[in-house]
């Protein structure tokens, strides 16, 4: 808290699991740099960076609604550390101020940004956010149950490649998580995540599909890669049964992340956060190093439909964001930008399984030596990046409340298409576009 007239308090929100709280404490220690150097000019001022709060339970409808209302009411925090795709539905409600100005005072700091990712954060030809992370989803699989299915070490540290060059599909996928269950080795065959999220439409862009118009701008729905997702997640639970149909109950800490770490099943549809994440918390596995990670996991990207398509995958990156009830927005950008250093930068990928966006935190020693960051690194040539759009939320959530009554058995694929696209028709509207 302020304790002096000098003070100038920033007050900060983020989201993530519980590897990814450097998301806000670097903005402390950025603080903490200020401050020294605020001390050593001889200025009586000091930043206060309060966080108040950091959701790790995977309320994501909660955490937009806090955010909501606290800017309804001119009290939202001044900084907000979330998904770059909500940055058009903030901008359309001034929930959120441009950082252009900002931006360029900092030539230093952004200057050396991967140029891809500035599309992410820019609405309407102004930038709203500055990149905080990056990350791939990738399949983790496991190394020992392919073992035990008789695979030698050389299929299986090749298995990665085969998915590259379409060789390995998502049928091939779905038949061997089957085998791995139908002979004991693991209970289920595939985990994907409980709540909503870009992974599941990964088999709609595997079939084709494009989720917006280069041209229009508008959200694009093609039936039929849309019927091939559904059929996919039919298939897993209804069909195949190698996927719990039941798994969008289920909780992250207590059903999800149990049964990846203790080898319940063959497959899990995650992200490089979890890697980090499995050595940070224990979710009965114990404390694990990077080698027991490498001896019971492997990742890959998710598998093409086809044989000899591409594989697929996609990014969300986080950004900085400075909520429009900011008294001190430049102060506020001032630890941003302190908090994007090349050694914050690297501090929060390696901790937390993510990766860097700007060209000086690949020259870091700690960063190059990272044998799994090194490694993933590539796969981002392959990678997406979901669409801003306003409607982006309501779109997701459309899709994923289809899913659900999919793979619980509730709708057929056939009609669960129908659904969807009655559903997106009439909350959606003209924004839709509709493809065979």
């Amino acid at each position: 808290p302020a304790e002096r007239p000098s003070d100038i308090v920033i007050k900060a929100a983020g989201y993530g699991g519980p590897s990814d709280v450097t998301r806000v404490t670097n903005l402390q220690v950025a603080a903490g740099k200020l401050n020294q150097q605020f001390k050593a000019d001889e200025s009586d001022t000091r930043i206060v960076l309060e966080i108040t709060e950091f959701e790790t339970a995977g309320d994501q409808d909660g955490f937009r609604q806090r955010f909501i209302l606290t800017s309804q009411a001119g009290l939202a925090p001044c900084i907000r550390t979330f998904t770059y795709t909500e940055i058009p539905e903030w901008v359309e409600a001034g929930y959120i101020i441009p950082l252009d100005d900002y931006i360029d005072q900092y030539p230093d700091v952004f200057g050396d940004t991967f140029d891809a990712l500035w599309s992410a954060v820019t609405w309407k030809g102004q930038r709203y956010g500055v990149l905080q992370d990056t990350e791939v989803r990738v399949i983790f699989y496991r190394k020992d149950k392919l073992k035990e299915l008789g695979w030698s070490d050389a299929e299986i540290e090749a298995l990665p490649q085969e998915v590259i060059d379409g060789e390995f599909t998502l049928d091939d996928l779905v038949a061997l998580a089957k085998e791995s269950v139908e002979k004991g080795v693991t209970t289920w065959g595939i985990y994907h995540r409980p709540s909503k999220g870009n992974t599941f439409l990964h088999p709609y862009l595997a079939y084709g599909g494009i989720l917006q118009n280069p041209d229009t701008g508008k959200l694009v729905l093609d039936e039929s890669a849309a019927l091939g997702n559904l059929k996919f997640h039919y298939n897993i639970t209804q069909e195949a049964k190698v996927t719990p149909p039941e798994i969008t109950s289920y909780g992250w800490r207590d059903g999800i992340h149990p049964a990846v770490v203790m080898g319940d099943t063959l497959f899990w549809f995650g992200g490089t956060w979890h890697w980090a994440e499995y050595m940070r918390v224990d979710y009965g596995q114990g404390v694990w190093t990077a080698d027991d990670m490498k001896e019971r996991f492997g990742v890959m990207l998710y598998p093409a439909a086809e044989e000899g398509g591409s594989p697929v995958s996609s990014s969300n990156p986080y950004v900085y964001m400075i909520s429009s009830s900011c008294e001190n927005p430049e102060v506020a950008f001032q630890a941003i930008a302190a908090a994007s250093s090349p050694d914050l930068v690297v501090k929060h990928a390696l901790e937390s399984g993510h990766l860097a966006w700007r060209e000086a935190a690949l020259d870091v020693d700690a960063y190059k030596e990272d044998e799994f960051t090194s490694g993933v690194t590539p796969y981002l040539d392959y990678t997406s990046f979901m669409p801003a759009h306003p409607k982006w939320n309501d779109f997701l959530t459309i899709w994923y409340n289809t899913l659900q009554g999919v793979e619980l058995g509730d709708l057929t694929p056939e009609e669960g298409l129908e659904f969807l696209k009655a559903e997106l028709q009439a909350t959606i509207g003209d924004e839709l576009e509709i493809t065979p």
